[in-house]
């Protein structure tokens, strides 16, 4: 007959709740077993909960348990794959799919009984992990602005070093060049930003489906990626050498903050330089190099609402207050780049869409505000390096 044990933990005072599960695991229905059977119901109130129960399951011989996962943290699901535990509830939980996870349980066991890797083994190998899930999933949170009480990161010392905790976040996105035939692009770049950081910084990557987040933690000592020598080597060193197989990546540069409840500023200032004009090198667009001048974010702002149409550096100087000549100064000290460099610029990044669905040159040109189709391609290969017509067939990088 199998014996029974079973535990309810962290309910949250929810004593009706407790007193369910109890009833419900009461009908279980009689199985042989060898031992006894532990059967632990853990509810997850927060990520530190996943560190409890993989603790459990070191210190328990035959740690059998089913967490309880309410619908706002079905995020860190992932966890209990690599925790290896069977079973799993989604709240609000019902008797039979109580029943119906122990019985799953208990099967598991037998299977249990024949592995050679004890589940003491799988918990020693998981905690020396790097970037385990406890890790990866602290770190979305971080940078989503969903952790903002010092004590959940005091919390996390548990699970996550202090080196790990980066205070800068890096947004890439990229593309393969169409005369390589590249089907592990995503992999690839992983791969070289580990070599050339890894005797740099703890490095840890977050995947969306269109953006890849590279999240560092540089010297306290330093302001800057900008200012970080070999940081700055190794990410141009990666960049350089990914295009010599074709992949070419591009990334926004947020600023560096110590405290780890800031870091998502600097995820939302990489998105914000992502989407901006490069000032020196193509690739890398640093948070850092926007304008703060209030005049000159008036003036770019009026250039992106009215860059599909003609605009000359008078008709900004107007909006502004400006003459000619000090606007044109005042923008390319401020901006690095020059009133018809940047707009022209503005509009190429305008066109990228459109090229992706297929649009005729002439209608791309017409539509982003380039007077001739010609004109639209001799300024896309001197910006981008290459023409608009193999920027079509290209292919854009899942990170997912």
């Amino acid at each position: 007959m199998l014996c029974v044990h079973w535990h309810i933990q962290a309910i949250s005072e929810q004593k009706e709740m407790e007193h369910w599960l109890s009833s419900w695991l009461n009908t279980l229905p009689e199985m042989t077993a060898p031992t006894t059977y532990h059967l632990h119901i853990y509810e997850i109130t927060t990520l530190f909960d996943w560190v409890k129960i993989n603790r459990l399951r070191k210190r328990d011989e035959q740690p059998f348990i089913i967490p309880i996962i309410p619908i706002h943290l079905a995020f860190s699901s992932p966890v209990a794959v690599d925790l290896k535990l069977t079973s799993l509830l989604i709240k609000p939980v019902t008797q039979h799919k109580l029943l119906w996870g122990a019985k799953k349980l208990y099967d598991a066991y037998h299977a249990q009984q024949i592995q050679t890797l004890s589940i003491k083994d799988i918990g020693e190998q998981f905690d020396h992990q790097h970037n385990t899930p406890f890790q990866k999933a602290f770190l979305r949170r971080l940078v989503k602005n969903e952790i903002q009480h010092v004590s959940e990161i005091e919390q996390a010392n548990s699970f996550i070093t202090a080196e790990a905790i980066p205070n800068i976040v890096l947004l890439m996105q990229g593309f393969v060049h169409p005369d390589f035939q590249i089907h592990d692009a995503r992999a690839r770049i992983m791969k070289k930003l580990r070599i050339e950081f890894s005797e740099l910084s703890h490095i840890t990557f977050l995947h969306s489906e269109r953006y890849l987040l590279l999240l560092l933690r540089i010297p306290k000592q330093i302001p800057s990626l900008k200012d970080w020598t070999q940081g700055l080597v190794a990410i141009t060193a990666a960049i350089e050498e990914l295009k010599t197989q074709g992949i070419y990546i591009f990334i926004g540069v947020g600023k560096v903050y110590q405290d780890p409840t800031q870091v998502y500023r600097s995820y939302m200032e990489a998105r914000t330089a992502r989407r901006k004009p490069a000032v020196n090198h193509l690739h890398l667009r640093f948070y850092e190099d926007l304008t703060m001048n209030e005049h000159i974010e008036r003036a770019i702002a009026f250039i992106e609402q009215n860059c599909t149409e003609p605009i000359t550096a008078q008709q900004v100087a107007n909006v502004i207050g400006f003459s000619p000549s000090h606007f044109s100064r005042v923008f390319k000290r401020e901006v690095g780049r020059s009133f018809v460099d940047y707009v022209a610029i503005t509009r190429i990044i305008r066109a990228l869409p459109y090229l992706r669905k297929q649009y005729s040159l002439d209608v791309i040109a017409d539509t982003v505000g380039f007077n001739t189709p010609n004109y639209f391609s001799m300024s896309f290969k001197k910006y981008v390096g290459f023409s608009p017509k193999v920027y079509r067939n290209t292919i854009e990088i899942s990170f997912k």
